[in-house]
């Protein structure tokens, strides 16, 4: 038998023995789960069906009416409601939406923010002379950031952080129609190794894209190649799919 809970509608879980609302961190009391219990051990497992009503039926997991009553079951919290919410806090409910990965998806509160890194490794091969490395970053922008202001701050702290750092070029693009911007700088480790890096900068639903692509020495032709080939053929996931 499965409860729902009866502030927020999300199905309770068993904790310890106890029966629980991990949205809300409202623990059932033994009297609260008996009454439950023996009020709607009857019912088949349904769905739960979520709204904005402030009240759901434990046995349904659907929104009451102004009764308190399940319009499923039909039947009525109304003489448990002084016992809910006098000896039941329940914490603010929680908004949740779902983040895509390419391996799946999982339901996180919305607040969550996702600043997913994406890393790639070209792999050496024999007609392959050195190395090439892609990561795509995600970033949210502040007080409504325009991408060009953001790309200057980006390079002013590269400048600072990255030994012997150097601006090659800086382009306006497009990837998938957008416009973006490019920027190509080089830079010395600390073992005195050359490192050039492309980067690409485009907005995506108040978020920054960061393409980054990296190589020893230089961008030789073919780096610049796969460079070109993965930035004009990105194109951004349409309605989560």
């Amino acid at each position: 038998m499965r409860f729902f809970c009866p502030i927020c509608g999300d199905r309770m879980v068993i904790h310890n023995g106890e029966l629980i609302c991990l949205n809300g961190n409202m623990y059932l009391s033994e009297n609260m789960k008996h009454q439950f219990k023996k009020r709607y051990n009857l019912l088949d497992e349904n769905k739960s069906s979520l709204s904005n009503n402030k009240f759901y039926c434990p046995g349904c997991g659907v929104p009451l009416d102004k009764n308190l009553t399940c319009n499923l079951c039909l039947k009525s919290l109304a003489d448990l409601y002084y016992q809910l919410i006098e000896y039941h806090p329940h914490e603010r409910v929680k908004n949740y939406k779902y983040y895509y990965f390419n391996e799946g998806k999982c339901k996180l509160p919305s607040d969550w923010l996702d600043e997913t890194t994406i890393a790639l490794v070209w792999p050496l091969s024999d007609s392959s002379s050195s190395t090439f490395s892609l990561t795509i970053e995600k970033e949210s922008i502040v007080n409504h950031q325009d991408l060009e202001s953001y790309v200057n701050e980006q390079i002013h702290a590269l400048e600072n952080e990255l030994n012997k750092f150097k601006e090659i070029a800086r382009n306006e693009i497009t990837i998938d129609n957008q416009p973006a911007n490019e920027i190509k700088f080089s830079w010395y480790s600390e073992e005195n190794e050359k490192i050039v890096q492309r980067q690409a900068f485009v907005l995506y639903n108040m978020m920054v894209l960061i393409f980054n692509g990296t190589t020893i020495d230089n961008f030789n032709t073919e780096s610049d190649k796969k460079w070109e080939f993965i930035i004009n053929n990105f194109t951004f996931r349409k309605n989560n799919q």
